[in-house]
C-alpha cells in the first residue's frame, strides 16, 4: 500500500508540475482564479479523503455522497471548490494569488519592485450525456464557465482592474480506473470548446488529471 501511495503522489507531483499554464478564467491569463476541468473531470465519487492533480494543481479534498470539497496552493495564495455531481454538474471555484516582482528600468539601472493580488471567482455548470464505451466513463457535456477576476497592482505600473466573463461551450471527457495500480486511482482526459463572450473566439482547453482516495 505504501509503495502504490508513493507511485500515486510522484505521479501526481508530476502532473501537478507539468500542468497547463492556461490557468485562468479568460484565455488572455491576464487576471485571477485557475481554469479548471468540469467537476466530471478525473474526481472519483467514492467518499473519503482525496488527493487531485489537474490544471488547477495538486489539491487535496473530501467528498461525501454526491458534493466534494478541494483546496489547492496556487503561487502564495489558494483556490478552494465546492462542488456537486448529479444529474447536473455544478462547483464553485474561489481563487487568490500573490506575487511581487521588479521591472528594470534601463535608464536608472535600477529595477523598480512591484506587488500584484489577484482573485477571483467561477461558477461551473455542465449537463452530461454519457457515451458508450467499452472502457472508462465516457461523456459530452452542454458547459457554461463563467464569474468575475480581479488584479490589483502596486508599485510600477501600479493599476486595478476587474472583469466579468462567460464562457458557454462543449466539454468531452472520459474517466478511467487504473485498477492494475489501484482500485481507488483514476485518470481523467477532458477537452472541448468555449466560446470567449468578448472576443467571441473559441478556445480548447485541455485538462489531465489524477484522482486518489485514500
Amino acid at each position: 500500500m505504501k509503495k502504490r501511495l508513493a507511485v500515486v503522489l510522484g505521479v501526481a507531483a508530476l502532473l501537478a508540475g507539468c500542468a497547463p499554464s492556461a490557468v485562468y478564467p479568460a484565455p488572455q491569463q491576464r487576471l485571477a482564479a485557475p481554469f479548471p476541468g468540469t467537476p466530471l473531470h478525473a474526481r472519483s465519487t467514492k467518499d473519503g479523503f482525496h488527493v487531485t492533480a489537474t490544471a488547477v494543481g495538486l489539491s487535496l479534498g473530501v467528498a461525501r455522497e454526491n458534493l466534494y470539497l478541494s483546496v489547492a496552493p496556487v503561487g502564495l495564495g489558494a483556490y478552494l471548490e465546492v462542488g456537486y455531481r448529479g444529474e447536473v454538474a455544478a462547483a464553485l471555484g474561489l481563487g487568490s494569488d500573490l506575487n511581487s516582482g521588479c521591472v528594470w528600468d534601463p535608464s536608472a539601472q535600477t529595477c523598480r519592485p512591484y506587488e500584484e493580488r489577484r482573485w477571483g471567482y467561477a461558477l461551473d455548470l455542465a449537463y452530461p450525456f454519457p457515451i458508450s464505451t467499452q472502457v472508462g466513463e465516457a461523456y459530452l457535456a452542454p458547459r457554461l464557465y463563467a464569474g468575475y477576476a480581479h488584479l490589483s497592482r502596486t508599485g510600477e505600473g501600479a493599476k486595478e482592474e476587474g472583469r466579468f466573463f462567460v464562457h458557454p461551450g462543449i466539454a468531452l471527457g472520459i474517466n478511467f480506473t487504473l485498477s492494475a495500480i489501484s482500485p481507488d486511482l483514476r485518470l481523467g482526459l477532458e477537452s472541448g470548446f468555449l466560446l470567449n463572450s468578448e472576443t467571441r473566439t473559441f478556445f480548447a482547453p485541455f485538462s489531465l488529471g489524477l484522482d486518489f482516495r485514500f
